[in-house]
């Protein structure tokens, strides 16, 4: 009779630690997941700041004609930064056209 009460009890206490286990795994996966959607939203996010910055950059360097070594590396580590997070080709043609500016060696 022991045997059987045990045997009831055990199998009870096991269902319950594996059931427990499976939630704990499901609630990690969710919040993981719900994680990544946030970084995802976040790296889209500094991508439009980044692009917005290399176009007003790229157009004021664009209107003074030339570009200075610092400007030209402040713009570069911008696109970098931007093309690390997956950024598209809209950057491509603005570096092309600041690329093409004369340099000013003075600074």
């Amino acid at each position: 009779m022991n045997e059987i009460v045990l045997a009831v009890l055990g199998s009870g206490v096991i269902s319950t630690i594996i059931s427990c286990v499976f939630q704990y795994l499901s609630d990690k996966k969710a919040k993981q997941a719900h994680l990544d959607e946030k970084i995802q939203l976040l790296e889209k996010g500094i991508s439009l700041l980044l692009l917005s910055a290399l176009k007003r950059d790229g157009n004021d360097l664009r209107k003074k004609g030339n570009i200075s070594k610092n400007d030209y590396d402040s713009f570069e580590a911008t696109y970098k930064a931007y093309k690390a997070l997956d950024g598209d080709g809209w950057a491509d043609g603005i570096k092309a056209k600041v690329d093409a500016l004369e340099r000013d060696c003075t600074d």
